[in-house]
């Protein structure tokens, strides 16, 4: 067999495998092929002490998707900063621009210390951001 002959017949061989694809499409029609998919969110607050246990996060996680939720969204909360403090403020006047030789002395810059006593920060927590395929009711 000539080398044209056998690349003509490959080249058939070829074509006719991408003209009638062997795999057959599938015959169920989708439900509604107009029909928009629907979502329904989940949000999913834990403690701190819950999200550093790998085991129980890992645990949520499995149980929730079990019911069909899937993971969209991950955050830690930030740790909340206390918003009042108990202390004292100790300043003495150091006069070292141009009030420095003014009587009584200009304070024009300041130095001292800052004892302060604030309460125990709380670590924050995490968040998760779950979705699933939204399900009419059952009727």
């Amino acid at each position: 067999m000539s080398p044209r002959l056998l690349a003509c017949v490959l080249l058939l061989i070829v074509l006719a495998a991408f003209k009638f694809p062997t795999s057959v499409p599938s015959q169920q029609p989708p439900e509604n092929p107009n029909a928009r998919i629907r979502w329904e969110y989940k949000v999913f607050n834990m403690d701190a002490n819950s999200c550093a246990s790998e085991g129980y996060v890992t645990g949520a996680l499995n149980s929730l998707g079990q019911e069909g939720w899937e993971l969209v969204g991950y955050q830690r909360v930030p740790t909340p900063i206390p918003h009042e403090a108990e202390g004292a403020l100790l300043i003495k006047p150091a006069a070292t621009g141009q009030g420095a030789a003014v009587q009584p002395i200009t304070a024009d810059s300041f130095e001292g210390a800052i004892n302060m006593k604030m309460a125990p920060v709380q670590p924050g927590g995490c968040q998760m951001v779950l979705k699933r395929q939204w399900r009419p009711p059952a009727r």
